[in-house]
């Protein structure tokens, strides 16, 4: 059918943050995405089991998204930072 998968773009993105992959560049993993995948699909059915209102679930993936981007940020500038109090000896 040439609607297959027609409208699941942020869903596919939701999954790629959140298997790893930052948006900031870098690299991810299947199996994380496959995570990612799964995690999403996991709230989106759990989010009709209750019975919510279709238009929330768009704000749910993308409240997902922006807490996974802030913990990605929150992370690299934790490694940099940690990177800068590394004392370097050179070795004569």
């Amino acid at each position: 059918s040439s609607t297959f998968g027609f409208q699941k773009e942020f869903p596919v993105i939701a999954a790629a943050v959140l298997g790893g992959t930052s948006l900031f560049g870098g690299r991810g993993t299947v199996v994380g995405t496959v995570f990612g995948a799964i995690l999403i699909q996991t709230v989106e059915n759990g989010l009709v089991m209750t019975n919510a209102n279709p238009y929330i679930y768009p704000l749910v993936t993308a409240s997902i998204i922006f807490i996974a981007v802030l913990v990605d940020s929150q992370r690299t500038r934790l490694l940099d930072a940690m990177n800068r109090r590394t004392i370097r000896v050179e070795e004569t």
